[in-house]
Order: structure tokens, then C-alpha cells, then sequence
């Protein structure tokens, strides 16, 4: 969770929105690079957190890049407090990137036979509101349609703000989403809830006859040798870890505040997303999880866990990404003062993991992601963009939309990618088409006049969907 200021709250549902629309369909897999010869050195990736960071105005970030050969590199750049540079391995807050842990734990008892995916709710946990029809799987994959104070309660952030002298309960918490209605029938449609998470947390514990910290240490983290990683809890002595200090914009006054300054207990006891890790972990723990030598999972709950459909890029407790080298897995965090990002990259044997000690709407860790990519696959990323920009021009559709989305994402913000979108936004004849063009601009068109007068023009489209996405583009341009 996170104390969020409007703005963050905008970022948030802006990403949302685009990532929906990128995730529709996959990018082509012709346009798909190999992994590229190294023709990069360690200062040119440096160089490019660097110039990130200063343009994000994060004080401090924190980049690991786990190649094909098992090398590590890690990168550091900024300060966790005045005075104080980072050090590889510092220590983060990595918030829902927890949840890929929990999701594991719960797969793991599955594979043993003390859980049953499909089981209702009731029974592990009875009586819970509506545990007859939401089931294991639904709480996993975010189709339970329960409410989620959090994210779902715009009061509920500057609340805790002006009691940080209250230390919330798990029961407290599920009783605000019980409250509420389902936003929709389970298993219908996809809606991001941590109450879906709390509740696997209480199964976990009813089942292990542990506290969730202690099952997750002694089932994953310590036979895993994640020396830096920890399950916190209010009680946690963070004095003995070397947990950086994090940055965020208070909801109720605006200032930038030190996390370390406020009772961080009160923001950790309203949530299950309480993990901290570093980087060189996370490189590790993305390759037993989702990479070829995974030893996690059994295949078969491996398997179920990447199960992606239509409904939504979530499988059971990972993100489909679609990048511009192609798909990853992972999950990204953000808690008060704190943003992460971790992938692993399936089709390159790679794991890239993004630590950010600030929580800001100027930080979009997708985009620094997204400049590495380009800085490790320059040269098979220039013949991809030639492909796209060629397709752009294909008398199919479908063809047209696959190029647009996937140069949205692509990260290039070339004269020639940015000209090309605004013909499609322009001229395209499907509605649809122009949709996705005009939200592709706002992912690629930050530096260019042309691409926000375009958009601007956009907002007289004779389609209400392509003036809401040309909006919303200009939204995020701002």
C-alpha cells in the first residue's frame, strides 16, 4: 500500500489503462529480437540509470541484471539519505512483489495435497462472505471481485494519514471489504484486490499452523539462500537490516516525507505486502520461479501459475509483460516511499530487477526498463522498429493494431515511430486502431510538439473511444 496523493492515484490508473490495452494481443513473433551480441559495456548501462534517475528526480535506484551465463551486474546510482550513496546491496521495502512469494507458498501446499486450487474459499476459512463461490484460484488470480480498501476506498489513505497512531489487523481490513459488495460474479472478470492476498496469507497459516513470515522463511527463503530477503510485521526490527530510506508525497500536504519519520508500523500492519529484499535476491528468486532451472514449483503448478487468458494478464500471482524484446513474467511493488519492478525474460534467459527508493509520479520504472532493453538490444531493437513501421502500412487491421501497441511499448521515440503514429491516429480508418495509436503516443511522444498537437486535434475524433484515448495520452504527456 501507499499514502498516495490524487496524482499518484492518476498514475496509477493511467498505467492500468495502458497496460490493458497493450496486453490485448502479443507483439508478432518475428518481431521479437534474439538476444543481441554485446555490443554494450557496463557504462553505457550506467550511464543510462544515471540520466533516468536525474530525469525521474528519484534520489536513488538500484538496477540488477541477471544474464544468460548467471553473471549478475548491479547498479546503483543516487543516495538513500543526504550524505549517504547506495551500496549494491541495500535493502528495499518490495511491497506486492510479495505477493509472488505467497502465491508460490499456496501452489507449493497444493502440490503436496493440503490445498485444493478450486476448493471454495469456506474451506479453509468458513463463514467468510461469499467463500461459497470465490475459491482459492479466484483469490490468486484476482478474480474474486472483492473490494480492497486500499485501492478501491479513496478515503482510506488520507485516513490512515491522520491516524498513523492506529495499528490496523488483518480481521480490520477484511471487515471494510466485506462490507462491500463483489464488484462482479467470481471468476468473471479480473480486479487487482490485496484482500485477495490477505485471505491467502490466513489460508496459509490456518493450513501451516505458522505465522505466514515463519512458513515463507523456512519453505522459500531460507532454502533459497536469500540472505537479504524478510517477511515483516510491525514488530520487525528494521534497525537490524540495511533498509534504505524512502521518499513520499504526503496525501494530505503535498511535502516530500522521509519514511523513516513516520510510525512505518501502522502503514506495514494494513497490508500482507510487507517484504523486504534487494536486488541481488530478487535476480535470484526470478530465476527459481519462473526460469528454466526453476526448483520452486513443481512443472505442473508451474504451469498453472503461467496460465494467461483474455480476461487479464495475471496468471496466479505473476504479470504477463508485453516488452519490447518480447514477454516477461514478474510482478512490480509500491508502498509508501518505496517502488520495485521485477521481470524475467523468457525468450533471453535474463531477470532484470528495479529498486526506487521514492514513490513519486514522475517514476515510471517501466521506462527505465524499457532504456536498458534498448541499451542491451540496440541492434536487433532498430530492425524490430523497421518491421513495425513497415506494417503500419499492411492492408490488415489486425496487422496495423500489433504494430501500433508494439511500438508503443517499444520505448522509441524516433521522428520516424512518432510520424507513424500519428498518420495511423490520423487516417487509419478503424476507430480501434486509432485508439491504440493515440495511447501509444502518450508511451512514446514525451519530447515531441507534434505528437501532442495530434493528440490534441484527436479530441475532436468522431469516435468517443479515440478521444478518451487521446486524453488520457495527453494525461500521462503532462
Amino acid at each position: 500500500m501507499n499514502m498516495r496523493s490524487k496524482s499518484n492515484w492518476m498514475r496509477m490508473f493511467l498505467s492500468l489503462l495502458v497496460l490493458t490495452a497493450i496486453t490485448a494481443c502479443a507483439v508478432g513473433n518475428d518481431s521479437i529480437p534474439e538476444p543481441a551480441q554485446k555490443a554494450w559495456t557496463q557504462n553505457d548501462l550506467e550511464q543510462v540509470v544515471g540520466n533516468w534517475r536525474e530525469r525521474s528526480t528519484a534520489p536513488g535506484v538500484v538496477v540488477g541484471i541477471s544474464l544468460p551465463d548467471r553473471s549478475e551486474i548491479i547498479i546503483t546510482s543516487g543516495e538513500s539519505e543526504e550524505g549517504v550513496t547506495l551500496r549494491k546491496d541495500d535493502q528495499f521495502r518490495i511491497a506486492s512483489i510479495t505477493k509472488t512469494f505467497i502465491a508460490a507458498e499456496i501452489l507449493r501446499l497444493a502440490a503436496e495435497g493440503k490445498i485444493n486450487l478450486d476448493d471454495p474459499l469456506n474451506a479453509y476459512l468458513p463463514e467468510t462472505p461469499h467463500g461459497h463461490v470465490v475459491t482459492v484460484r479466484h483469490l490468486l488470480s484476482h478474480r474474486s471481485g472483492y473490494f480492497d480498501p486500499v485501492h478501491d476506498d479513496p478515503g482510506f489513505i488520507p485516513y490512515i494519514a491522520e491516524h498513523l497512531e492506529k495499528q490496523w489487523t488483518w480481521d480490520e481490513m477484511l471487515t471494510i471489504t466485506f462490507q462491500n459488495d463483489l464488484f462482479f460474479p467470481p471468476g468473471s472478470d479480473y480486479r487487482y484486490s490485496n484482500a485477495n492476498y490477505m485471505l491467502l496469507g490466513l489460508i496459509i497459516e490456518k493450513v501451516a499452523q505458522q505465522s505466514l513470515g515463519e512458513v515463507l522463511a523456512s519453505d522459500l527463503i531460507v532454502p533459497l539462500s536469500l540472505d537479504h530477503t524478510f517477511y515483516t510485521t510491525p514488530a520487525t526490527d528494521t534497525e537490524q537490516i540495511d533498509l534504505v530510506h524512502g521518499y513520499l508525497t504526503h496525501p494530505l500536504t503535498g511535502e516530500t516525507v522521509d519514511s523513516m519519520t513516520i510510525p512505518y508500523a501502522t502503514i506495514v500492519s494494513a497490508s500482507v505486502d510487507t517484504m523486504i529484499s534487494n536486488a541481488s535476491d530478487l535476480l535470484t528468486w526470478s530465476r527459481m520461479l519462473y526460469g528454466n532451472e526453476s526448483i520452486v514449483l513443481e512443472p505442473a503448478f508451474k504451469e498453472q501459475m503461467l496460465s494467461f487468458d483474455d480476461i487479464s494478464p495475471y496468471g496466479l500471482g505473476v504479470f504477463q509483460f508485453h516488452t519490447p524484446i518480447g514477454i516477461s513474467l514478474g510482478h512490480g511493488g509500491d508502498i509508501a516511499g518505496y517502488l520495485s519492478l521485477m521481470e524475467y525474460f523468457s525468450k533471453q534467459d535474463m531477470s532484470m530487477v528495479i529498486l526506487v527508493n521514492a514513490d513519486t509520479p514522475s517514476i515510471n520504472l517501466s521506462e527505465l526498463r524499457d532504456l536498458l532493453l534498448a541499451a542491451l538490444f540496440k541492434a536487433d531493437l532498430d530492425a524490430g522498429i523497421k518491421s513495425l513501421l513497415a506494417d503500419l502500412k499492411s492492408e490488415d487491421a489486425s496487422t496495423r493494431k500489433d504494430a501500433i501497441i508494439a511500438l508503443g511499448h517499444s520505448g522509441s521515440n524516433s521522428e520516424e515511430a512518432i510520424e507513424g503514429l500519428i498518420a495511423v491516429l490520423k487516417e487509419d480508418s478503424s476507430a480501434e486502431n486509432r485508439r491504440e495509436a493515440a495511447l501509444a503516443l502518450g508511451l512514446v511522444g514525451s519530447n515531441s510538439d507534434q505528437a501532442r498537437q495530434a493528440l490534441t486535434d484527436a479530441l475532436n475524433d468522431e469516435d468517443s473511444s479515440v478521444r478518451e484515448g487521446a486524453q488520457l495520452a495527453l494525461s500521462v504527456l503532462e
